[in-house]
């Protein structure tokens, strides 16, 4: 034992006695030697820590209850702050992540040409195996009481509701041909407020989003354009639009194709304008509401006349695109 512990020892002794608890507390001095006692008691506490600190371990061992030496444990250390370069390396990776998910984006989600859109399609395009591409347009163009806007449901439809999706799968068909035979492509590409929208505004997002439409006609090697209701509309205008749809005969529009080093592109390609599936439901309806049987009777003969052009419009228009 040391002389600091020799000292507790009789510090302890002298403040544990009975003795001194019950008739040296009672006095102003016996107070002031209780109290020098602990300074004492403290004093000789810290130095005998103080020799002993490379001898006590740090907790109480008990080997035969399986207890680990306290030199045995590995202690798990880590850097509060970072290394610079480290941090460097992840916000170089991050930049570069959000980068690509940029990239992989569709293309209408990046453009910028329409400022006044509100949002992009979701799925604006779809692939097929036969090269020719229908533009087809389920915003609204001009406003109505149901609704300034079309519910987008791409993810599932080419067109806007199941009836207009089974009516044209019916026309496919009827041409020995589905879906997934031919590209279709939303032109344009968003959504827009109908509210607010002119002819003239759908003229000019149309020459906006013509780039995406070379770009497929570029990329797939597009030989043949269909131009389906709206999209007819917003390209062309109403005049234009309504005299090519009556007529059902192709017409040449010019494209600008990216130019690539020994191959031959086309400066136009040759396109048809036909009637949507909402155009022909529309008429449908029209004729199952007629009381009259004279409009009724005049109703049938306009839709079958329009179904039967788009038919055999359609089915030469096929057959004459080189696969």
């Amino acid at each position: 034992m040391t002389a600091n512990l020799d000292k507790l020892s009789i510090i302890i002794q002298k403040l544990s006695s009975p003795s001194f608890m019950k008739n040296n507390i009672t006095k102003t001095d016996d107070l002031q030697k209780l109290a020098q006692l602990s300074r004492d008691f403290a004093t000789a506490l810290a130095s005998e820590c103080t020799s002993q600190k490379d001898n006590w371990p740090l907790i109480a061992k008990f080997p035969e209850a399986g207890e680990t030496e306290i030199d045995a444990i590995e202690l798990l250390t880590y850097n509060k702050k970072p290394k610079e370069e480290n941090v460097v390396e992840k916000l170089v990776d991050k930049k570069e992540a959000s980068t690509t998910n940029l990239r992989n984006l569709p293309r209408n989600f990046s453009c910028e040409s329409c400022q006044d859109r509100l949002f992009p399609v979701k799925q604006f395009f779809r692939v097929g195996k036969i090269p020719l591409l229908f533009l087809v347009s389920n915003g609204v163009l001009k406003s109505s009481k149901h609704s300034p806007l079309a519910r987008d449901r791409s993810l599932n439809l080419v067109f806007s509701n199941e009836n207009e999706n089974e009516l044209f799968g019916r026309i496919l068909s009827s041409l020995s041909h589905k879906w997934s035979d031919f590209y279709f492509q939303e032109f344009p590409a968003c959504y827009f407020n109908s509210n607010t929208s002119t002819m003239e505004d759908w003229k000019r997002r149309a020459q906006n989003c013509w780039k995406h439409v070379e770009h497929t006609i570029t990329e797939n090697k597009i030989k043949k354009l269909v131009l389906c209701g709206n999209a007819a509309l917003a390209f062309l205008g109403i005049k234009e639009a309504k005299e090519k749809s009556q007529s059902m005969k192709s017409f040449l529009t010019p494209i600008e194709a990216k130019k690539t080093p020994g191959h031959s592109h086309p400066e136009s390609i040759e396109c048809l304008v036909i009637r949507s599936p909402s155009a022909i439901l529309s008429l449908e309806k029209k004729r199952k509401e007629a009381k009259d049987k004279n409009i009724h009777s005049e109703l049938l003969s306009q839709e079958k006349e329009i179904k039967t052009n788009i038919l055999s419009s359609l089915k030469s228009f096929i057959a004459s695109n080189s696969h």
